[in-house]
């Protein structure tokens, strides 16, 4: 191959010798080819080309006697000479390098020509060809010539270029064609070509080159020269898989990826050469993308066999390359594998199943059913809930049906967000977010998901620097657009399996369950293993089931003991049942001992064998006794890498234990575990990544080492983990780490950070935890009591009321100890008294206890609790005597104003005076706008929407609607979205547009059911229901108002059940059935008492008024009228008391009564003209009318 180099580059500089003096250059290298132009030649300088041609022919035949003589090589040459236009094309990002390539038709003919036979074949029309001048080639577009090396060539002038060498290396050679022409838009290519660039340059390789050839548009990208890396297979290959998934429509992507020898070096003349690469690993490759269809990768064998365990593969033929004496195998990528899917099959393939089939019947009808399916595996450790998961993903890939595993680790369980950076991490590469924002960025964009970069940047990069009200009121806002990006990750038919879903964090549960709901309601298979329950608000029309997996019995414990011990007697089989505790997978790891210490499979096994084995200590009493044993027959540097990677608790590289414990060489030594069997490859990052082969093994070998052994060590990694300031969850790594070395210095001052940092950035589950871890590792009287008031009130903010009381009860020693811990004490109690709906509790509390705090900010969170729950009873005018002062009060407060003009707003509106309630909606707008407070804005664009709607303009209503669904759009706010969504629904509804509501309506519950907002979804279906009452389609209305039931009570909304109860009563109402009507207002109305809902229960004495009304009992109706109108003037409601009257005046014209009727409908139009609701101002008007003629 150095022989062949030199052969090349003698010619190449026989050739610029030749052409320099007459105008031409050498513009691209090939290998054993160069593209030749003549940038400033005419048709008029035909002798000049001539004279070229000849030249370079000649002087190939002197090569050719050189050579031969010399080498004994024969040296020929083919080619062409073409004159016309061509494009020459610049690409690439500068942070890079940038590339040129040239095409246009004189190339293609150029190419066609050079195949027609030996020498230089010639093609000069007489065509004077001018080109435009705004595209010919002048001065001012040159580019300094270092802008075109990638980084790792970038020398300074004069220096020597590259040693040569010969190498191994993986080349991936890539073909993109353009769907729509022969040719490339130079934008399209571009787009494309930065793409793949920056996946090259993220995996560690470099583009060595770029052309068009008779092949078309290639990319070259190369992993191990001119830069060596031990992984450099697994880097190409995860690039290679990266590129097929670029988005570059109307584009074409082959792909061929091989590993065998080049020649790197020095390609070229002396005054113009480049750093190429020549051999076999190039052929081979460009043979192999010669069999790849669109978005697909070929290889070799060498590739296939390093990259199986994480993706399938399919062998298509062997093929014979020139110059390469053994046939090339040919493997197709066929798609990539569940995560660990070959860890598990290694782990179980070959254990029977032993179980009785009725438990797992029921399971297996639903995987092989249409419908969706959960299916739930409960049991305690060791039991075999990860062996049935597998057995159910067997029959899920036996059935076609696509699945994801997660496997989740203990040992992350105290990360935050855990399942979402491994799955960015896995399924998009972004393992350094904060290096990568931009381009995770620019994949949501193409991904279409709204979402704010700002808001994202801080939740997942810079959490500490949100407030903890900021943190709470956005982290809905952040944890939508988490799930919208899972959503996109993770298509909605895909089944999934969790195993065990009890290992994740909360935030992650929190998502984990958002996408189950989703891919539910696409119809696929969910499996769930979990040693508690798993706590799911399942739909009952889900399809669902439950294995309980328990220790296992005698005669189970048996059929597992026949499969390893086929000629154990049953007596060992009991004596091993009752060893094994029936424990699963000790009973396992026991047979497997026996059958590597005896020949159990060609000789009778009775209790003597037993306990013989036992004796000589070869079968351990306890299940960590058994596997200790495997890692004290390790050689000692073995050993000390199996301490190291269980100090480490998770999935770990070489490169890891040589970072964090200074270990070197640990890529051997893992190999060589691997091949023992206690590690296995789980994942190629791509990097080769390890774990134990059985999890408890790392249990086992953890609590073996020195307790001072583990300081050192968790401290090595601790401090370790303070200096990756680029990865976001290092400092929780690092803590953790900390916490992990038992010194109760290093627990407190660390688990007191972890639940100050979860606490202050929302996650309030894992704050409570490290709260509690707290409590058990101060001494200090003051810090114990403040960690339990923050385990309340993050009880209180979970809604775990009565967990809380139980805390808050606890502490009532603090009454007699005034300070600021007693003023956190009173703040929690009156939260715990609003939380519950105690509302008579909380009034005498907060009158009692206000005065005794002496925090400002707490009095205020006190008496803003105490004014929402007046604004909920509808006490409308204490409320405002005390929240109208408040409010002005406030104005250095912008905070507490924003959440206290909304309440206020809403007052007004619910006792019908729309001007004030769109006038505080209006400042509510403008606080929200200066706090950066996007769900505030949409709320209080929503308000002044309904508001002006109320008053009848609903022109201006509708735009502030469509803003208030453009504010959630622009945020990622889901929830707000479909809210915004469903306002325009009902304003269609309301102005007889149903075509457009039900449209409307429909959007808002796809939203509402891809977030699982279940109230939400409730609140909807009530609407579409409403929606078929309007179009007198009662059967179908009525079907809406149960199901919207059915949530609200599963959810226990109650406020949501009398929703419908009400509508279910108007249902029967509207079709004449007045006995029904009548017993569900009835039974509404004791649900109404029992919550207090003052303006629900005037709402129901309405309806029973206009049921005694049918039956002509006008002494009850009027009854009924009154205490209706007795409740609604206590709340304030103006434009409800407008309707009680006018109900009234029509009960007097129905019993000629029309001076009092005259006298009503005048109080109904003036409390209607007071709240502006300009429908039923006219209406009242018209019966005016009519009774004065």
């Amino acid at each position: 191959m150095e022989l062949v180099t030199q052969i090349i580059n003698r010619h190449y500089r026989e050739v610029e010798q030749i052409i320099e003096p007459l105008g031409g250059e050498i513009f691209k290298f090939g290998g054993d080819s160069c593209l030749i132009l003549f940038p400033h030649i005419t048709p008029n300088d035909k002798a000049i080309l001539e004279l070229a041609c000849n030249q370079i022919e000649a002087r190939a035949e002197e090569l050719d006697g050189i050579f031969r003589e010399s080498y004994d090589i024969s040296f020929s040459l083919h080619g062409s000479l073409c004159w016309g236009p061509v494009n020459l094309n610049i690409v690439g990002d500068t942070r890079y390098h940038l590339d040129y390539y040239v095409d246009g038709k004189t190339i293609s003919r150029a190419y066609e020509l050079a195949d027609m036979g030996s020498g230089i074949t010639r093609e000069l029309p007489d065509i004077d060809y001018q080109i435009p001048a705004e595209t010919a080639l002048r001065k001012r577009y040159l580019i300094p010539a270092r802008s075109f090396l990638p980084e790792v060539l970038r020398q300074s002038p004069g220096t020597a270029p590259p040693s040569a060498s010969l190498r191994n290396a993986a080349v991936i050679f890539i073909r993109i064609i353009s769907e729509s022409s022969h040719y490339f838009e130079l934008e399209q290519y571009d787009h494309t070509y930065r793409q793949i660039q920056r996946m090259v340059d993220r995996y560690g390789g470099v583009i060595n080159k770029i052309d068009y050839t008779e092949k078309g548009y290639l990319i070259l990208p190369v992993f191990g020269a001119p830069i060596l890396h031990p992984d450099d297979i697994e880097r190409a290959f995860i690039c290679a898989t990266r590129i097929t998934q670029i988005r570059a429509p109307g584009v074409e992507l082959r792909i061929g990826i091989n590993y065998n020898n080049i020649y790197t070096g020095q390609i070229g003349a002396n005054k113009r050469w480049e750093y190429g690469i020549i051999g076999n690993a190039v052929n081979i490759a460009a043979r192999l993308m010669s069999y790849a269809k669109s978005r697909q990768i070929c290889m070799s064998g060498e590739i296939e066999s390093r990259i199986k365990l994480k993706f399938e593969t399919l062998f298509l033929s062997t093929t014979e390359v020139k110059g390469i004496r053994d046939k090339i195998a040919i493997y197709k990528l066929v798609k990539e594998l569940p995560e660990q899917w070959k860890q598990y099959e290694q782990r179980f393939e070959s254990r029977p199943l032993c179980l009785r089939e009725s438990l797992l019947e029921p399971a297996l009808e639903q995987i092989k059913s249409s419908s969706e399916a959960l299916i739930t595996i409960k049991g305690s450790s060791g039991s075999g809930k990860s062996y049935l998961a597998w057995l159910l993903c067997k029959q899920l890939e036996k059935s076609g049906h696509s699945f994801e595993i997660f496997h989740s680790d203990p040992y992350t369980r105290s990360l935050r967000l855990d399942f979402f950076y491994h799955s960015i991490r896995r399924k998009l590469g972004i393992d350094k977010l904060s290096l990568q924002f931009e381009e995770f960025c620019t994949w949501m964009d193409e991904k279409q998901i709204f979402y704010d970069p700002e808001l994202i940047k801080l939740h997942l990069l810079s959490p500490e620097k949100l407030s903890p009200a900021r943190a709470r009121a956005e982290y809905e806002l952040a944890r939508n657009t988490f799930f919208d990006i899972l959503a996109a990750i993770y298509p909605p038919d895909v089944c999934l399996a969790i195993d065990p879903i009890d290992g994740y964090d909360p935030q992650s549960l929190e998502l984990i369950k958002m996408l189950i709901k989703r891919n539910l309601g696409s119809s696929a298979k969910v499996i769930v293993t979990c040693e508690q329950d798993f706590v799911w608000q399942s739909d009952d029309y889900i399809n669902s089931s439950c294995i309980t997996l328990s220790k296992l019995l005698p005669e189970e414990a048996g059929w597992l003991v026949s499969a390893y011990l086929p000629l154990a007697t049953n007596a060992v089989k009991e004596e091993l049942h009752s060893l094994s505790e029936g424990n699963a997978r000790f009973l396992t790891e026991i047979l497997k001992q026996i059958q590597a210490v005896y020949p159990a499979a060609t000789d009778l096994i009775t209790p003597n064998e037993i306990h013989s084995l036992k004796a000589r200590g070869l079968i351990p009493d306890r299940l960590e006794n058994l596997l200790i044993t495997t890692y004290n027959a390790q050689a000692a540097p073995l050993q000390k890498v199996l301490s190291l990677a269980a100090i480490y608790a998770v999935p770990f590289t070489a490169s890891d234990l040589h970072e964090a414990f200074g270990m070197k060489n640990a890529d051997k030594l893992m190999e060589e575990l691997a091949l023992n069997g206690i590690l296995e490859q789980v994942d190629l990052r791509p990097e080769a990544v390890y774990d134990f082969s059985n999890p408890l093994l790392k249990d086992s070998i953890y609590n073996s080492i020195l307790l001072a052994d583990k300081i050192i060590y968790h401290k090595s990694l601790a401090a370790f983990y303070e200096t990756h300031s680029d990865d976001p969850k290092a400092t929780e790594l690092a803590a953790a780490h900390y916490i992990r070395t038992g010194d109760h210095r290093l627990i407190r001052k660390w688990s007191l950070f972890l639940a100050k940092h979860y606490y202050s950035i929302g996650a309030l589950e894992l704050s409570k935890l490290y709260w509690q871890m707290l409590t058990q590792h101060t001494a200090e009287a003051a810090e114990l009591i403040s960690a339990k008031l923050y385990i309340a009130e993050i009880m209180l903010s979970l809604a775990e009321n009565d967990n809380a009381a139980v805390e808050l009860e606890a502490l009532r020693e603090l009454e007699a100890q005034p300070g600021a811990l007693r003023d956190r004490y009173y703040a929690l109690w009156a939260m715990y008294y609003s939380n519950s709906s105690r509302f008579p509790e909380l009034a005498d509390f907060a009158s009692s206890k206000v005065l005794q705090i002496g925090d400002p900010a707490l009095k205020i969170q006190m008496e803003l609790q105490y004014l929402e729950m007046l604004a909920a009873q509808g006490k409308t005018e204490e409320f405002q005597s005390r929240a109208l002062p408040l409010f002005d009060e406030l104005k250095d407060q912008p905070n507490e104003q924003n959440r206290l003009s909304g309440v206020i707003a809403q007052s007004f509106i619910n006792q019908g005076d729309y001007l004030s309630g769109y006038k505080y909606y209006r400042i509510k707008s403008a606080l929200a706008a200066k706090l950066h407070d996007p769900i505030g804005k949409r709320i209080a664009a929503s308000g002044m929407g309904n508001a002006l709607f109320r008053r009848g303009k609903k022109d201006d209503a509708l735009k502030l609607y469509q803003e208030a669904l453009e504010i959630a759009e622009r945020s990622g706010d889901r929830n707000g979205y479909s809210k915004a969504l469903l306002n325009i629904g009902t304003f269609h509804r309301n102005l007889g547009d149903y075509e457009s509501a039900q449209k409307a309506y429909e959007k808002s519950l796809i939203v509402a059911r891809h977030i699982g907002n279940l109230m939400q979804e409730s609140i909807i279906i009530y609407d579409i229901g409403e929606l078929h009452s309007y179009l007198d389609q009662h059967d179908a209305a009525l079907a809406c108002f149960r199901q919207s039931l059915e949530i609200a009570e599963r959810i226990h909304d109650e406020s949501g059940k009398s929703f419908c109860y009400d509508a279910i009563g108007d249902n029967y109402f509207k079709r004449g059935q007045y006995a029904e009507a009548k017993a569900t207002y009835e039974s509404n109305l004791l649900l109404q008492q029992r919550i207090n809902d003052r303006e629900g229960i005037a709402h129901t004495f309405g309806n029973l008024g206009n049921i005694a009304k049918m039956d002509k009992d006008w002494d009850l109706s009027r009854e009924y009228y009154n205490k209706q109108l007795e409740i609604l003037a206590e709340v304030g409601d103006l434009d409800g008391s407008g309707r009680a009257w006018f109900n009234l005046a029509m009960i007097d014209l129905e019993t000629s009564l029309k001076a009092d009727a005259r006298n009503k409908l005048e109080q109904a139009l003036d409390l209607f003209t007071r709240c502006d609701a300009s429908y039923y101002i006219e209406i009242t008007r018209e019966q005016i009318r009519a009774l004065d003629q």
